[in-house]
């Protein structure tokens, strides 16, 4: 589903937000560090936030919420508009909630 991969995007994208108010605190990091720094946070931190995102007529609002327990990410993305979705995931489980008749569900069949 495409829309599992959103979140990867997202995540990168908060944790680009999280790490630039540390980048003038260490002018001496490479770009290569910050994004190493960047990727062990993915693995390593819990957050809880809510986003928005624009895609052609359609505006979407999420919440992700981020936890890491004894080395096992686990995340969940919830659609807070629209039809009533959710995605969840345990280290490389991914689980996807939906209501039955739900659009996305015809996606299904199109996937490899």
């Amino acid at each position: 589903m495409s829309s599992v991969n959103l979140p990867v995007l997202l995540l990168a994208l908060v944790g680009c937000a999280l790490h630039a108010g540390f980048a003038s605190a260490d002018p001496e990091r490479t770009p290569a560090q910050w994004l190493d720094m960047m990727n062990r946070g993915f693995l390593e931190a819990s957050y809880d936030g809510i986003f928005s995102y624009f895609s052609g007529d359609d505006l979407s609002t999420l919440r992700v919420v981020h936890t890491v327990t004894n080395g096992v990410q686990r995340e969940r993305l919830v659609h807070l508009n629209g039809a009533p979705r959710e995605i969840v995931r345990t280290g490389d489980e991914v689980e996807c909630i939906l209501q039955p008749g739900d659009e996305i569900l015809a996606l299904e069949s199109s996937i490899p």
